[in-house]
């Protein structure tokens, strides 16, 4: 598990009235007689924060692509509809089918491999603004089907990530919370069966720059960081 860790920032040069350019930025109620040019404000947090739903989506997008030879067939869209894998002498011998939607997104991907039972079949949901809500996994013969729920606030932002693991205890919910500038406010991580269970806070100032940040772990080993900024740090 990665432990958050402060990612490094570089710092402003004071200068003279008219030296910074395009890029002069007055301090807040600082010296009015100096200018900073060229900051770099500091990363959040590099956290247990992963935006499962873009990930899954690139994931979705992976499924289409193969490493080995074989004849495809595709739609009038130019989208892949099937993929069949012949190898002679063999019992590596499969069939991939592709089924989208009106907006061409992947709704199933049936995986059918000859003289084997790892058949799979998944299914992809999504919200009416095009984010996907859910993907559920099953896999024949095997106790890995899968359930993952997405959650998105009226902004379009991921609330909820929710795993759902049939025959395992690794089930993982992690919600979102954020303030009314869309900054992550909190964090909650929950691994059924484990001790993993987490929760990071996020404070701010007016300018949006992270000023608190509390890491609250089941196990112990808690983490709390403040953060300070100087006249040029805008």
């Amino acid at each position: 598990m990665r432990i958050a860790v402060v990612v490094g920032m570089m710092i402003a040069a004071c200068g003279s009235p008219g030296t910074g350019g395009d890029d002069t930025v007055l301090p807040d109620g600082g010296d009015q007689t100096s200018t900073c040019t060229n900051y770099t404000p500091p990363a959040l947090p590099d956290s247990q924060l992963v935006w499962h739903d873009a990930v899954a989506l690139a994931a979705i997008d992976a499924l289409t692509h193969f490493s080995v030879s074989g004849d495809s067939t595709f739609n009038s869209a130019g989208k892949i509809t099937r993929f069949t894998h012949d190898e002679t002498g063999t019992a590596n011998d499969f069939t991939v089918d592709f089924t989208y939607d009106s907006a061409g997104r992947l709704t199933r991907r049936t995986f059918d491999a000859s003289g084997a039972t790892l058949d799979t079949t998944d299914d992809f949901t999504y919200t009416s603004a095009g984010k996907l809500s859910r993907w559920d996994h099953q896999a024949d013969g095997a106790t890995l089907d899968t359930t993952d729920d997405f959650t998105y606030t009226s902004a379009g932002k991921l609330s909820r990530w929710d795993h759902q693991a049939d025959g395992a205890t690794n089930d993982v919910t992690d919600d979102y919370t954020y303030t009314s500038h869309d900054l992550i406010s909190r964090f909650t991580h929950q691994a059924a069966g484990t001790a993993d269970d987490l929760t990071e806070d996020y404070s701010y100032d007016a300018d949006g720059r992270l000023t608190h940040w509390h890491l609250d772990r089941s196990v112990g080993q808690d983490v709390d960081s403040t953060f300070t900024y100087g006249v040029c740090q805008h």
